[in-house]
């Protein structure tokens, strides 16, 4: 536990006595140990004679006892349906879309600067930030119908999200050319694609075998199951690249989750998508968020 939870320095490594202190509250059997073999001895004579007893273990820290955690969190989104047998006729393309944060940042700038915007325009910050329901100017993002109020506030957020520091990967999957492949798993064939641009970014800051968590959004418990196993077999090597991704976890949040992350993720991926369907037609989210957020290019697939 001590190792799992960062390996601080606790109140021994300044001379605290814990027999002492065990004796001050009236404890009167006690012992340190060092080792196995003193450690049976001592839980022996615990069990066979009366108590409270009060054993001090002594242990070496392991150079693996202490749990690394990446500089970096993720935030995952999607924009599309990834069933081929419903394929929208206008938006034909399922992307899964990775918003990388340097974890420093995140919370010296991005919560910040989000929270504020969300206190400046709704006097709190438990709304969420939902692209379709501010693009149909659905409550709260109606505005009493005032439309340069809505245009006002989408000009607004776009300038604030424009201005925070992070990165993005992104897949999209062409569900017309999927569509006549045998894949079965659109999802899980874009979380692939994903989690090996991922990988290879991680990789490269030294990162990779650090504790790298990836936030998803939850769609229900079949499908969060469904997740986790095509993560399972991707990170354990089922991929590209070859390799086993040990330092990257996913992290399921639920639906309604108030993550800044998330929402981050959701107001970049429809550009995504729709940049990919439409590369001509004018796209404000995509030409001012997205596209200078990309690491790479977008990956297509199949």
């Amino acid at each position: 536990m001590w190792g799992q939870t960062g390996g601080q320095a606790s109140h021994t490594a300044t001379n605290t006595n814990l027999e002492e202190v065990a004796n001050s509250c009236g404890i009167t059997k006690t012992t340190t140990v060092n080792d196995l073999e003193t450690l049976e001895e001592a839980f022996g004579r615990a069990m066979r004679e009366p108590g409270p007893w009060f054993i001090v273990a002594k242990i070496e820290e392991a150079d693996d006892s202490r749990v690394r955690y990446s500089d970096y969190i993720i935030f995952a989104d999607e924009s599309g349906d990834p069933n081929p047998r419903s394929i929208d006729p206008h938006y034909p393309v399922f992307v899964l879309n990775f918003c990388v944060f340097r974890k420093d940042e995140y919370a010296a700038s991005v919560l910040p600067a989000v929270t504020a915007f969300k206190f400046e325009h709704f006097g709190h910050d438990a709304v969420v930030l939902h692209e379709q329901d501010i693009h149909r100017g659905k409550a709260p993002f109606d505005f009493d119908e005032n439309t340069q109020k809505q245009i006002t506030f989408k000009d607004k957020l776009n300038k604030v999200i424009s201005r925070l520091d992070f990165r993005i990967v992104a897949t999209a999957i062409d569900m017309h050319r999927f569509s006549q492949h045998t894949y079965l798993d659109a999802y899980g064939l874009a979380l692939r694609g994903c989690l090996e641009q991922a990988y290879t970014f991680l990789d490269s800051r030294g990162q990779s075998e650090s504790i790298a968590h990836i936030i998803l959004e939850g769609r229900g418990r079949k499908e969060d199951a469904s997740l986790r196993l095509a993560f399972r077999r991707i990170a354990d090597g089922d991929n590209n690249l070859g390799k086993t991704m040990p330092g990257i976890d996913i992290l399921v949040a639920p639906k309604r989750s108030n993550s800044i992350g998330l929402q981050i993720a959701d107001l970049t991926a429809y550009s995504i998508g729709r940049n990919y369907l439409d590369p001509d037609k004018p796209n404000l989210v995509w030409e001012s968020l997205a596209k200078p957020k990309f690491l790479g290019s977008l990956a297509v697939l199949p």
